[in-house]
């Protein structure tokens, strides 16, 4: 059948809507919609005060005696300072809400920047750069007049100054409420993307963990394979960070220009761990990674399977040497993981937290639904439990035997 056309010729502004997928196999998922109304927020009566810098927080010049201080009448910009590196911002405005309602702001910059309305925090001071994602936070707001304070502080001399501020909700479209000349954008960057067609593909970078800057991994191993299930490795901590499926990574943010050292997982990760996953537990009740510490852990080495081509990990942790094997399984569309303890006698109470999170579900013997996002399938006969930790769930498996094996699956 050819690709039809509408329901009718009676087009109107508003009316149902129509998926039509007539040439194959096709799948929705998750689809979201809004309706847009014909609205829009603005700033007015822009004041600021300048600080010669330089600074990086807030904290820094805030209770400081500014440098000089005016009105712009243009609008929201960073071009009232008076060089271009070096210097920090206060911006004090009126923001006009059209409507009750939750609102969406996303901030690019060059700089540290944080923002407040009322008084609340809505972006928490971040530092970024304009090829890095925007800063986002939200509010709930009511229609009228709100007081907004910007801050933006600049302590880097090799980039051009860039401020721009977006407001969206659930009825209005993204709208900026930066000047035209506040945010310079930049020559359009060919993206710099590294795949794994033909065989398993390793790559050495730095690893935003969970997507923040501020818990960003140094000696994180991305290994991709043909079947499209990717991994991140922290060989500072024998754990794994995030796991994907589609393309591998994005290598921009790394080799483009001087670069910063990190790549981006391709598609969407879920963020796993970032802290050692192996502990002695003299009981249920005690808190995990309190037994053994960081510096008990020693990253080796690792080998290339001759048959997988894919990485075994090698490293020591409170005087136990330790092989961790990871792959994928096209049968099974998952992911495996085997931890070996490369000794005979083991310490008691050795044990491995395989997953946590807000919620742990077990659905059946050895198999777990991990905040509705992941599953987790234990292969080995080791004891495992869950247990509370705050507001988090530990699914903790107990190292009675030298042998973890359990899949990944999503």
């Amino acid at each position: 059948m050819p690709t039809g056309g509408s329901i009718n010729n009676m087009e109107v502004s508003k009316g149902p809507i129509l998926i039509q997928g007539d040439h194959g196999g096709v799948a929705f998922k998750n689809i979201k919609y809004r309706l847009m109304e014909n609205e829009a927020a603005s700033v007015s009566n822009v004041t600021y005060k300048y600080y010669k810098g330089p600074y990086s927080y807030e904290k820094d010049y805030v209770d400081k005696k500014p440098d000089k201080v005016g009105s712009s009448p243009e609008g929201l910009t960073w071009e009232m300072a008076e060089v271009k590196n070096f210097f920090a911002l206060h911006l004090t405005s009126e923001l006009e809400i059209p409507s009750d309602g939750k609102y969406y702001f996303s901030a690019i910059h060059n700089s540290n920047l944080s923002l407040y309305i009322d008084g609340d925090t809505v972006i928490k001071n971040r530092r970024a750069w304009d090829w890095d994602a925007p800063s986002k936070g939200s509010i709930e707001l009511k229609k009228g007049k709100h007081k907004m304070d910007l801050f933006y502080s600049r302590a880097d001399a090799w980039v051009q100054p860039s401020l721009g501020l977006f407001i969206a909700s659930d009825k209005m479209q993204s709208t900026p409420l930066h000047t035209f000349s506040s945010l310079v954008h930049r020559e359009a960057i060919y993206p710099m993307y590294v795949h794994a067609d033909d065989k398993p593909t390793i790559l050495r970078a730095f690893l935003d963990f969970n997507q923040d800057l501020n818990l960003r991994r140094s000696h994180t191993i991305g290994v991709g394979d043909p079947s499209g299930i990717h991994y991140v490795y922290d060989y500072d901590l024998g754990a794994i960070s995030c796991i994907w499926k589609g393309n591998f990574v994005d290598a921009t943010p790394m080799w483009n220009s001087r670069g910063d050292g990190s790549f981006r997982p391709e598609g969407f990760p879920i963020y796993l761990d970032n802290t050692l996953q192996m502990d002695l537990l003299v009981s249920e009740n005690q808190k995990f990674n309190s037994m053994i510490a960081e510096d008990q852990y020693t990253p080796k080495s690792y080998e290339i399977n001759p048959f997988t081509k894919t990485p075994i990990f090698h490293y020591e942790i409170a005087g136990m040497k330790v092989k961790d094997e990871i792959y994928p399984d096209v049968i099974t569309n998952s992911l495996i993981r085997e931890v070996v303890i490369e000794q005979d006698t083991l310490p008691k109470h050795l044990s491995f937290r395989v997953a946590h999170g807000k919620s742990i579900v077990p659905l059946e013997e050895g198999f777990f639904n991990i905040d509705g996002k992941y599953y987790v399938k234990m292969e080995t006969t080791n004891h495992y439990y869950i247990k509370e930790s705050g507001e988090e769930k530990e699914l903790i498996a107990t190292l009675n035997i030298p042998k973890l094996r359990y899949l990944l699956i999503w």
